[in-house]
């Protein structure tokens, strides 16, 4: 057992100050307290916060960094850094994903990180074909987890398409593509290879709304997946998405300032849990736009 001292400590009822914090042999807290400072208290320089988590984690990429945040030509966009991306994937096995991985997870518990949620869909070979154990990868991720004493959520992603329309996939995503029952085997097979880490936790993540079917999330998800219905659809992000559009189609001149007010217009927001939500704009007119001709 080991005691630090924080003059300050974030505890789940707010601030308290001369915080004892016991730590077990297992890295866990055992105890957190208020008093004067034992002579063996190890002191922490400040206030003393709960671990960060990172909950939207592409280990991976921390080693392509450089290669794309310096444009190289005035074209330069997302989907020029995605092809370096792709390029740079067909140099990565399990050991590159491990070790990277690694050295990402010890930078970010350095930073007051202390779980992962890894959203990850690089899950073939090099050649795109499946690992005779198809969640190679994944393990590899846990494995880098396990070594450097972060807490992870896997989140083995579902990437089938490579645009709306069930387009198919480019030959720069084939180590990404994946199935509803690939993914759900890949989870079985995790949980089997650790069934008594209590740092790791397993979830789904379906990559985008171009890259999955409504059917496919039917079947990853079962009863859990929802689908909202017509008359609800342009509502919160999707109605601000869909009337910054309608608004720049109606005046393509339109500057920023001018889309502003029109954005915070009837917001549907939630004052308490005791209210519903408000209902979508029924057409273009509750919207405050022209109709469309």
């Amino acid at each position: 057992m080991k005691t630090y001292f924080s003059p300050e400590a974030l505890l789940p009822d707010g601030w308290v100050r001369d915080a004892l914090i016991e730590v077990g042999d297992d890295g866990d807290i055992a105890k957190v307290s208020s008093g004067k400072a034992p002579s063996n208290a190890e002191p922490l320089g400040g206030p003393t916060i709960p671990g960060m988590a990172s909950v939207h984690t592409h280990a991976f990429q921390r080693a392509m960094a450089g290669l794309a945040e310096r444009m190289g030509s005035p074209e330069d966009s997302f989907w020029t850094w995605r092809e370096v991306m792709y390029s740079f994937v067909k140099r990565i096995g399990p050991d590159e994903a491990l070790a990277i991985a690694a050295q990402l997870y010890v930078e970010m518990l350095k930073n007051g990180y202390t779980a992962v949620a890894e959203f990850h869909y690089l899950h073939h070979n090099l050649e795109g074909k499946p690992y005779a154990r198809r969640a190679e990868m994944a393990l590899a991720m846990v494995r880098a987890a396990q070594n450097t004493g972060m807490a992870i959520t896997v989140l083995p992603s579902l990437y089938a398409y490579a645009n709306f329309g069930e387009v198919a996939l480019e030959s720069g995503q084939k180590r990404f593509a994946s199935t509803p029952d690939m993914i759900l085997s890949m989870l079985r097979d995790i949980r089997a290879a650790h069934p008594d880490n209590h740092d790791l936790r397993l979830g789904v993540a379906p990559h985008s709304l171009r890259a999955v079917s409504p059917a496919m999330l039917r079947d990853l998800l079962g009863a859990k997946a929802l689908f909202a219905s017509p008359a609800s659809r342009m509502r919160r992000a999707g109605y601000l998405a869909e009337l910054g559009w309608r608004t720049l189609e109606s005046a393509p001149q339109a500057k920023l300032g001018e889309i502003e007010p029109i954005y915070v217009k009837q917001p549907s927001i939630r004052t308490s849990f005791d209210q519903p939500f408000a209902p979508p704009p029924a057409d273009d007119v509750a919207l405050g736009l022209p109709r469309r001709s």
